[in-house]
């Protein structure tokens, strides 16, 4: 899984600016429809999502909680870090202005902030004001220099990536003109050139002494080779201070990543476990044996038919499994020569049949998953619209499919599509993250429709998936967004020409310039107008073929409290401070 950069930046819209989550909403997470199951333990949680599972905790234990894929990156917001298991971890580290509770409400991180809020429309002007008592770690007071670090290395000017600032997306900090310290750097106050809606998605904070002390930084402004030095430093170095309940004592790659008390956690809600260990397992096989054994306590698979019915049967384990704000997609690489074609992209979007795929995998889980058919709104959404099915895309339509070719001077020449120039298509790398069955189905059935019109693919794993597409190093791809309520840069982060997530290296200008105006747009009915003509040019396009909304599965052993599903991109670290063993 791959969630969106700056924390909470992802594929909804903010509460802030014109209130358009709020209008833009149709339903949330309490709303039983198709997909949700859930074990007794877990049932409260379909109509308190927010506080099922909770009750007093016990001093002392050890969870331990599943990561699928090793630690991607140090830094959760660098291009090579917005992986959705390295966010779990960091989460209790770095500390943001505000987070997302399971409902989707937005709430102001009340550990971290006494308030943030716009004072002034024209220009937008929003107030940072700090807890006094909030500190890292090792003592050193959070201020508002750690506010202007993150803003420096990812507004895409101070330090651009040449510089070595290489942030996943640059949306809203672009739009800082000012950024003025005060009361002794416990408050920030930013000017923004034009309006940024999502501005409750911005910052999640690094710690900028330890940027000085480790990173290179001389701690100006100025430094933008400083700048760069400490923004790589954060993507190597496992953190040494955390700002959050828990701080990082041991990494074993491939292994865990264990996590003890933050002695200087100055939140209200002390954390009560002495430990949390995020262990490792890729092999999906082997969840439900180590579940049984108790060698792990809280997972969180892509689910699969067989994966759900062990679990059904696990004895001492709560489970829910529900709709989340996730969707899983197939992604077609144009740096390849072959897929720098259009035509070929739209006749293999074509020939992919997505109602066999869901019907296969997913659909047994829930028959009433569908094709999704929008790169930004989920079904139940206002502004959800299919802008993929008209156009023939996921349908499986062979006819259609060979007849775009034709028409573009392709031809199949005993099963082997042969190209423009006369030459065979070459085999195509399709890939996918080790140990995923659902994704592996998925990419098996994906070969056998592609072979209709003479593309052969060759199926290989991952256990990178953040290198595997920062580098391009595949053709076709399959993999989710976890996304979040903020999706008003969702056009521009994901596939605008030159952001750090649009990792297919799609560019088309008229898109562009619409994603653009989209992200700034705070009046609802346009900001969807413009969502709705932007994902209209993607889905022409043939970049990005999503599949469908996918089901979130959380496992809890029953002796743990206050561990339950978010569907966000925070996922369910968003409150792990308040994790603990149950008090008898």
């Amino acid at each position: 899984m791959r969630y969106p950069s700056k924390r909470l930046g992802g594929v909804f819209v903010t509460l802030a600016v014109a209130s358009i989550l709020v209008a833009a909403c149709s339903k949330t997470p309490t709303d039983n429809d198709g997909g949700t199951q859930a074990s007794p333990g877990f049932a409260e949680c379909v109509a308190k999502p927010n506080d099922c599972n909770s009750g007093p905790r016990a001093n002392g234990g050890t969870l331990t909680f599943v990561l699928e894929q090793d630690m991607a990156a140090w830094h959760p917001n660098a291009a090579s870090g917005t992986h959705f298991g390295s966010a779990q971890v960091l989460n209790s580290v770095y500390p943001a202005p505000f987070t997302v509770l399971p409902n989707y409400d937005i709430v102001l991180n009340t550990d971290l902030m006494v308030s943030a809020e716009e004072t002034k429309k024209d220009p937008q002007t929003v107030v940072w004001k700090i807890q006094p008592n909030a500190v890292w770690s090792d003592g050193t007071p959070i201020t508002a220099k750690d506010f202007l670090f993150n803003l420096w290395t990812f507004d895409g000017k101070t330090c651009t990536a040449d510089q070595g600032c290489t942030p996943a997306a640059t949306s809203g900090f672009d739009q800082i003109t000012e950024a003025t310290a005060s009361d002794n750097d416990k408050t920030l106050t930013t000017v923004f050139a034009q309006p940024y809606p999502d501005w409750k998605s911005l910052f999640q904070l690094l710690p900028a002494h330890i940027a000085q002390s480790q990173g290179g930084w001389n701690g100006t402004k100025e430094d933008a080779a400083g700048l760069g030095k400490a923004f790589k430093y954060f993507i190597d170095n496992q953190p040494t201070v955390s700002g959050g309940p828990y701080l990082i004592d041991k990494f074993e790659k491939g292994v865990a990543v264990t996590q003890v008390k933050n002695p200087k956690w100055y939140g209200a809600e002390k954390p009560t476990l002495d430990k949390l260990v995020w262990r490792l397992i890729e092999e999906q096989s082997a969840l439900v044996p180590a579940a049984r054994n108790k060698e792990i306590n809280a997972l969180y698979p892509q689910p699969n038919a067989d994966l759900v019915t062990q679990v059904k049967g696990l004895d001492g384990f709560h489970y829910y499994l529900a709709p989340g704000m996730s969707w899983e997609h197939v992604d077609l690489n144009t740096k390849n020569a072959a897929l720098s074609d259009k035509a070929l992209r739209q006749a293999i979007q074509t020939a992919i049949d997505r109602t066999e795929i869901i019907s296969k995998t997913v659909g047994v889980m829930d028959p009433s998953i569908k094709p999704l058919g929008h790169h930004v709104f989920v079904p139940g959404v206002k502004g959800y619209q299919d802008n993929v099915g008209p156009l023939g895309f996921g349908a499986g339509n062979i006819d259609k499919a060979t007849s775009i070719l034709t028409a573009a001077g392709y031809r199949i020449d005993n099963g082997k599509l042969i190209g423009k120039d006369g030459k065979p298509v070459p085999t195509l790398r399709f890939r996918h993250t080790v140990g995923n069955k659902l994704r592996g189905d998925t990419a098996a059935l994906i070969q056998q429709q592609l072979k209709k019109i003479g593309v052969d693919i060759k199926i290989e794993t991952t256990d990178k998936l953040s290198s595997t597409l920062d580098s391009g190093d595949y053709d076709i791809i399959l993999f989710a967004w976890v996304t979040s309520p903020f999706v008003g840069t969702t056009l521009k982060d994901l596939w605008g020409t030159g952001s750090g997530q649009n990792y297919n290296k799609y560019s088309n200008p008229q898109y562009d310039a619409i994603a653009d105006e989209a992200g700034r747009t705070v009046d609802k009915d346009k900001f969807i107008n413009l969502v709705n003509q932007g994902d209209a040019i993607l889905a022409e396009d043939a970049v990005t073929l999503p599949l469908f909304q996918r089901l979130n599965l959380i496992v809890v052993d029953k002796r743990y409290a206050n561990v339950r599903n978010n569907g966000t991109n925070l996922g369910p670290a968003y409150n792990a401070q308040q994790w603990g063993l149950k008090a008898n």
